[in-house]
């Protein structure tokens, strides 16, 4: 099991046919490819959060806070487009 986030992103991508991750947004498909990882900031009981830089096929780049619970990613959302946040 790949532990926090960089680990999660490296064994989601490395098994994708592409070696992209991919997120649904709006009912589409979106390739990513990480460009930046932030700072990993703790939440308390044994969570955490980490925002990643990620550039989308078209040039947008996309931040998504992804949220660990004891070093396992449990959820990824869009908190940026382009710097700018939705």
């Amino acid at each position: 099991m790949p532990v926090g986030v960089k680990g999660y992103l490296d064994n989601v991508i490395g098994n994708s046919k592409d070696h992209k991750f991919h997120m649904t947004v709006n009912g589409k498909d979106l390739p990513l490819t990480p460009v930046k990882f932030h700072e990993e900031q703790k939440l308390g009981g044994g969570k955490s959060a980490m925002a990643v830089d990620m550039k989308g096929v078209v040039g947008k780049v996309y931040e998504i806070d992804f949220v660990t619970s004891g070093g396992v990613v449990t959820d990824g959302k869009i908190r940026k487009i382009n710097g700018k946040a939705l």
